[in-house]
């Protein structure tokens, strides 16, 4: 994942901000004070968290048929063999 230039904090920092809010109670106010950004955008990162979480099989499940059936439609194609 590219980070451009002005972002405050990389994908790491996020989880460590949702796991602080989530599994720590911290605040979303406190946290957002303390890493320099508004406290909408740390509850935006947490429900996002919260929403991806209630459904990671799924998108797992998903990316797997997805990769399954570009690799065969490429093998139907000819550009792609399997020895």
């Amino acid at each position: 994942m590219n980070v451009h230039k002005n972002a405050k904090l990389t994908p790491l920092g996020r989880a460590e901000i949702v796991h602080r809010v989530l599994e720590e109670g911290q605040t979303p106010t406190a946290m957002a004070t303390a890493v320099g950004v508004c406290e909408r955008t740390v509850r935006k990162w947490v429900a996002r968290a919260v929403q991806e979480s209630s459904a990671p099989a799924r998108s797992q499940v998903r990316r797997r048929l997805l990769h399954a059936r570009r690799v065969v439609s490429a093998m139907q194609r000819g550009r792609v063999s399997l020895l």
